[in-house]
């Protein structure tokens, strides 16, 4: 199993990694005793997890072999509870609002997506990036989303009405995770 991609429960009691082979595993950090694996999947890589504020959900993205898809899953378990499709291309990073209402997408289809975790559904698409978007996180403090993209750009987002708030050429391209929460959010150029 080669592991792609690793996130922490908000409580730190739990960790969920992604696999090049579609599985999701949860860990116990203290002991690394496997609580929970998944299956995996001929289709697809786990490109991003991340863990819903209260820990209950899930998102995974996940992309290969013309497959692009998000899912929603039991933190549990690991059982889909929704199918997310929109993404023309590979998703490459997934967050939750802090206030777990709103999930953000960022793609290689140079966009970025909101989406309702409980039923599920599509709210907005927010186009501007010229390129990869590889990475997305939300404020800790506020509504405010960031983007970082193969353009040369961070875009600070206005969720509530899609609107790009700022818009910053950083010289060079862009390609990492952003974080969000108490660490400072940053980016690596190329």
């Amino acid at each position: 199993m080669s592991i792609e991609c690793v996130a922490w429960s908000p409580d730190g009691r739990r960790l969920v990694s992604g696999a090049y082979d579609g599985s999701v595993t949860l860990w116990s950090p203290t002991d690394g005793r496997v609580l929970m694996r998944g299956n995996p999947s001929p289709v697809s890589i786990v490109w991003q997890l991340a863990s819903s504020p209260d820990g209950r959900r899930l998102v995974r993205a996940t992309g290969a072999k013309d497959v692009e898809s998000l899912q929603i899953l039991n933190a549990q378990t690991g059982a889909t509870l929704h199918d997310l499709h929109g993404h023309s291309k590979h998703v490459h990073s997934v967050g939750w609002s802090p206030d777990g209402r709103l999930i953000a997408s960022g793609s290689e289809d140079k966009t970025v997506r909101l989406w309702e975790p409980d039923r599920g559904t599509l709210l907005r698409t927010l186009e501007g990036h010229e390129d990869v978007v590889w990475s997305v996180a939300w404020s800790p403090h506020t509504r405010l989303l960031v983007s970082c993209s193969d353009d040369r750009t961070l875009r600070i987002w206005d969720p509530a009405n899609g609107n790009c708030l700022h818009r910053w050429e950083v010289g060079a391209s862009i390609h990492t995770r952003l974080s969000s929460g108490p660490a400072t959010v940053g980016c690596l150029r190329r």
